[in-house]
């Protein structure tokens, strides 16, 4: 009923409701039978206190209207009444300006009007002076057209001559693009073929260098095998020397008998020089020995620069033919 009551409830001031109280072990109360859902159901009341009936779960409640929060919500009421009739003369105020627009607007397009009518007629009468002037116009654009045809005649035959020179001018720009790029890749493959001859030039030098020092080395070698061939001569003919002189001392020995002292310290001395001798044959082999390692180094050597020459032979060969080719 509180909620069905709609503006009925504005004409009450003091509401005594039976509610439904809530118990301990009890479930809860039917919708809006509650303390609190009758106390929602009347928003500007206050309670004012609550007696239980017979039954213990059914109670009264006292409501009253709540005067302060209400006239506060007049006051509100008052605002937004205030509120809204100002939006209203605002709304007034701005529709009396826009039918002022309005009018003046309308005057604005009745002289328009009238001033269009007189420009209509300026209009009418330049356009009969303009019609005038066209038919004048269009003879002269006849003669115009004619003279125009003649123009484009020329100008076709114009652009032909000119389509043909500019084809010959590509032509001729490719031609020139072509031969660049050949001498390009002449120029390259110069350059190419000065760098490979600098190089061998280069490797040709350096065998050069590397001959010579060989030569010098060969040269050497030979002074040195020279010169031991003359310490083997000398060495021959010391030990021929040396057996004539046994030869002799045998004879003298068999000879003098009584000679036996002298002869034995003559023997120490022989024995003394054979002591140097054997030494001296001893480093006369050894030197031998070296000078065979040398010739044998020597001989790598040669055999080196001979397989240098036939490679320097081969290049100079490929080097010539790729120059005739």
């Amino acid at each position: 009923m509180l909620q069905s009551a709609g503006s009925a409830l504005d004409a009450l001031d003091v509401i005594l409701a039976r509610v439904v109280l809530a118990q301990a072990g009890q479930g809860a109360a039917p919708a809006g039978c509650s303390l609190d859902a009758v106390a929602q159901a009347l928003p500007g009341f206050k309670l004012l206190g609550q007696t239980s009936s017979r039954h213990p779960g059914i109670g009264h409640a006292l409501f009253v209207r709540d005067y302060p929060s209400a006239h506060a919500q007049a006051l509100k009421k008052q605002d937004l009444q205030a509120h809204a009739q100002k939006a209203l003369e605002a709304d007034l105020a701005a529709s009396n300006k826009a039918k002022d627009a309005e009018t003046q607007a309308k005057q604005a397009a009745l002289q328009a009007r009238d001033e269009q009518a007189k420009a209509t007629q300026a209009l009418q009468t330049q356009l009969q002076q303009a019609q005038q002037q066209n038919a004048e116009l269009l003879k002269e654009q006849e003669l115009q057209a004619q003279t125009l045809q003649g123009l484009e005649t020329d100008l076709a035959a114009i652009n032909k001559a000119k389509d043909a020179e500019t084809q010959a001018k590509q032509a001729a720009l490719q031609a020139r693009d072509e031969q660049a790029k050949a001498k390009e890749g002449l120029q390259t493959q110069l350059q190419q073929a000065q760098q490979q001859n600098a190089e061998l030039l280069k490797k040709q030098e350096l065998q050069a260098q590397a001959l010579q020092g060989l030569e010098a080395d060969l040269a050497a070698s030979k002074k040195a095998k020279d010169a031991e061939t003359q310490a083997k001569q000398a060495a021959l003919q010391a030990r021929d020397e040396q057996a004539k002189a046994k030869e002799g001392l045998q004879a003298q020995l068999q000879q003098a008998q009584q000679q036996n002292a002298e002869l034995i310290k003559k023997q120490e001395q022989q024995a003394q020089t054979q002591q140097a001798l054997q030494a001296d044959l001893n480093e006369y082999k050894a030197k031998q020995q070296e000078s065979e390692y040398r010739e044998a180094l020597v001989q790598q050597e040669m055999a080196k620069v001979e397989a240098q020459m036939e490679l320097l032979k081969e290049l100079l060969l490929e080097e010539k033919q790729g120059t005739t080719e």
